[in-house]
Parts: structure tokens; sequence; C-alpha cells
């Protein structure tokens, strides 16, 4: 059991905003990383590149800044799957991801996109952080909507580094 918790890591998917719907995130994956004894705690995207967040979680959650590790690369939730395993999971040989986001952004994207990228190769677990936007049908409509995009790459990528080749947010820019 040991050797698992040494090759886990709690992360945290970021939020443009970093407001409160961000805190409770992470207040959920603190809970999680407790719980579970995983080595690293993982921030990704906006939250990742905030000096304040990454202070917030080593003062808070006394967790040393050596086991914080940060994905500054990924712009969306598609590219936090994509780095998430290329710079951490492959990286630092993770075998188990508790993965945390907001109850809405689970239930209607995340974890189609986490299993897609992942493609059972490494164990995810999916945390929910409750939100009063489970049933709010333009929060539906508005992630449906980016599925739909996710959907359409995929269908023109024939692997992941094709399809951050064809997403606008990180591919080359005409």
């Amino acid at each position: 059991m040991k050797n698992l918790k040494e090759r886990s890591c709690v992360a945290v998917l970021s939020q443009k905003l970093l407001g409160e719907e961000f805190f409770s995130r992470l207040e959920k994956a603190n809970i999680i990383y407790k719980q579970t004894g995983s080595k690293y705690f993982v921030i990704l995207s906006e939250a990742a590149n905030s000096d304040k967040i990454l202070q917030y979680i080593n003062d808070k959650f006394k967790i040393p800044s050596n086991l914080i590790l940060t994905v500054k690369n990924s712009k969306d939730t598609i590219g936090e799957a994509i780095f998430l395993k290329k710079n951490i999971v492959i990286g630092y040989n993770i075998k188990q991801v508790f993965l945390v986001s907001s109850d809405y952004h689970i239930d209607y994207r995340v974890k189609i996109i986490f299993d897609y990228v992942f493609n059972n190769e490494t164990r995810i677990k999916y945390y929910k952080s409750k939100t009063n936007k489970i049933k709010n049908k333009k929060v539906i409509l508005n992630q449906l909507k980016s599925l739909q995009y996710f959907f359409n790459l995929t269908k023109k990528s024939h692997s992941l580094e094709n399809m951050l080749m064809n997403h606008p947010l990180y591919g080359n820019k005409k």
C-alpha cells in the first residue's frame, strides 16, 4: 500500500476566475490528499501560475512546497488532461490520480475527457466539489457545447499530440 501512496497524486482542476468555487475544490482536494496519503498535490492551469495560490496551499494545508506540483501549460480541460498525463503521470510514474473538480464539471465533461485521454492506463478516481450549478440548464448546455468541441477534435486527431496541434489554444495559430 505504501508503494501506491508514493505513486499517487491529488489533482485539482483550475477555474478561470479562481474564486469561491475554485477554493471549494481546493478544500475538497486537501481532504482527499490527507485521507489517501498521496505523495503529490497537483495544481493545473490558471492556479498553477499563481504564487498566491501556491502559498495558500502551503500555508493553509501545510503541504510542503516540494510536494506541490504544477502544470502551467494547460489552458482548458482538454489541456489539463493531456498535460497532467504527460508532465505528471508519466514524468513522476504516477499510478493513481485522485481528481477534484466541481460536480457539474465532472458529470458533464471531465470524466469523459480524462477517461479518453488516460485510456485505462492510470487509475483515476473522481471527486466532486458541490455547487449549486449541477442542475442549471445554462451551465449544462455550456458543458455539453464544450464536450461537443472535444468530440469533434477527437474525430480529426489520431493522437494526443495531434489533438493539441488541432486545438486553437495550443496548436499553430494561423
